[in-house]
């Protein structure tokens, strides 16, 4: 399987110059969590997080309706694409602890692959019945003190 069984394509890419402020509402309006971030020719130039924008926020800065995406984005990000397999990109998000991939073919974001997208489908599988009878098998909860 590969990142583009998995990414969510066209994803809401915010201009490097656009007010922080705006990017606020995008976040709080859209449910979205990370957005690649691009220049004027639709180039990947970072991403940045509604985390980022949070640290910004608790540092008190006074000039924050001045700041721009640019001044609190992650430039250059790690990326993959629609090619990658899907346990290359889950290795990158686990060892890295990032939220989100930007998918990219050449410079131009065409997906995105967030881990949250990926441990909702994981549940989805979880709950599927298998073709051994039901979905999960739940355990008892091991007592106090004993190992499985």
């Amino acid at each position: 399987m590969q990142v583009a069984d998995f990414m969510t394509p066209r994803p809401y890419c915010v201009d490097r110059r656009e007010p922080l402020m705006q990017l606020m509402e995008v976040f709080e309006h859209h449910g979205i969590f990370q957005v690649p971030v691009v220049d004027e020719s639709n180039a990947l130039v970072g991403i940045i997080s509604d985390q980022d924008v949070r640290r910004v926020l608790a540092a008190g800065a006074k000039t924050i309706p001045r700041l721009i995406v640019e001044d609190v984005m992650t430039p250059k990000p790690v990326t993959v694409t629609p090619a990658t397999p899907i346990t290359d990109a889950i290795d990158i998000l686990c060892e890295s602890r990032f939220g989100a991939l930007p998918v990219v073919v050449g410079s131009h974001v065409v997906g995105i692959l967030c881990a949250r997208d990926l441990l909702k489908r994981y549940a989805d599988r979880l709950r599927e019945p298998s073709q051994y009878g039901s979905a999960i098998v739940e355990q008892a909860p091991f007592a106090h003190g004993t190992r499985a």
